[in-house]
């Protein structure tokens, strides 16, 4: 991943300083005008819309396909099966989950503690809740993920579920509620909303910044703003280094919504990771500006 993002933005470089060293200085300036100006409409846009966008067509179906996965999720069941199975006469009820559980406390202590007020000495009781919660996770994420199998946003969505590494407290304080629906907001709301509105923003800029492009370049083809077809050597240079300037604008756009990217979805996805970033050359250039 780190050497295709480097190789993306190398392509940009050469590719805009070959389409201004072609274009020459006067035509391709005009156009890169109208290039920053679509740009900074189009982040502006996508920035405003991009989170109506997410709670008037995605929300309600990716709240829904949640719940549904909740619904076949019983932490208290899967902690008792862990306890009979490890040989512990000791059972745990719904109500004592509830309690143990909060968004804040990490999850083996809690089970650990639990333990603890059943009469388990704390050293066994500590080994014993390090196994159960390794095991009630990943019974919890093969349930969850064969609980959404049915479309690209219900995948994402599972993803989300199944990040234990940095929201286990909140995913099991959500899946220890007896109000499915409820787990299911908290859920959206903690490990969805934000990763998908980055993406939507990412999708809506790239929409947005085709149409005013194209826009612009229309209005200024039919206002006769684009200089004659003479071009002289010195204005061939002199267009190669505009290129080579907006291909680094795009690269600084590149940068932002992939660091954007890392910081929504942090280092459990598969898609981009900050070590990806860090052995780029984009990021000692522009990453260390945005992330």
């Amino acid at each position: 991943m780190s050497l295709l993002l480097d190789l993306i933005c190398a392509v940009l470089l050469i590719l805009f300083v070959f389409i201004g060293y072609y274009r020459g200085f006067a035509k391709f300036a005009v156009l890169l005008i109208a290039s920053f100006i679509s740009a900074a409409i189009a982040f502006v846009l996508a920035d405003v819309t991009a989170g109506n966008v997410y709670e008037k067509y995605v929300q309600k179906k990716m709240t829904n396909g949640i719940e549904s996965a909740v619904k076949v999720i019983d932490v208290t069941k899967e902690v008792n099966d862990r306890l009979k199975q490890m040989g512990l006469s000791i059972k745990v009820t719904a109500d004592e989950i509830k309690t143990a559980f909060n968004k804040t406390s990490v999850p083996s202590e809690s089970i650990r503690d639990l333990l603890v007020s059943h009469g388990l000495d704390t050293e066994s009781a500590h080994d014993a809740a390090g196994d159960i919660f390794n095991d009630v996770k990943a019974a919890v994420q093969e349930r969850a993920g064969m609980s959404f199998d049915s479309s690209v946003m219900n995948k994402l969505a599972s993803k989300a579920v199944s990040s234990f590494d940095e929201k286990a407290s909140v995913i099991f304080y959500a899946l220890s509620r007896d109000d499915s629906a409820y787990a299911a907001e908290i859920l959206e709301k903690e490990l969805v909303r934000k990763a998908f509105i980055t993406l939507l923003k990412i999708v809506l800029f790239l929409i947005f910044y085709i149409v005013f492009e194209l826009g612009f370049r229309l209005i200024i083809f039919m206002a006769g703003l684009i200089p004659g077809n003479r071009i002289s050597p010195g204005m061939r240079i002199g267009g190669a280094c505009l290129g080579a300037v907006k291909g680094a604008a795009y690269c600084m756009i590149l940068a932002y919504y992939a660091s954007a990217l890392v910081a929504m979805m942090g280092e459990t996805n598969s898609l981009i990771s900050l070590r990806d970033c860090h052995d780029t050359l984009i990021f000692r250039l522009f990453f260390d500006i945005f992330y």
